[in-house]
């Protein structure tokens, strides 16, 4: 099947849901689109309260299918972990 990125999106190379832990409550789930990936350039985010709402924003906007998906490494998780406290994203 073929991958698309919506027009009013064409930076977006990347998509990671980040899943943040709230203190006595469920955990949100922070869709984050990147024009680079490895440079950590964020292109915006969305703050979503359900995984599987995440996964299918993903889907209908970006035809992320669930297959598409990867587990993250440890050393990735830290990296983004260390860059979402240390800058203004937006949720």
């Amino acid at each position: 099947m073929e991958h698309w990125i919506r027009d009013f999106r064409p930076d977006v190379t990347a998509i990671v849901i980040f899943g943040l832990e709230v203190k006595n409550d469920h955990p949100v789930y922070l869709l984050i689109r990147f024009e680079d990936y490895e440079e950590l350039q964020i292109e915006g985010d969305h703050l979503i309260p359900g995984l599987a709402e995440a996964l299918k924003i993903a889907e209908l906007e970006y035809g992320i299918l669930p297959s598409d998906w990867r587990v993250m490494s440890e050393a990735e998780i830290q990296r983004i972990d260390e860059n979402i406290r240390s800058s203004d994203i937006s949720a």
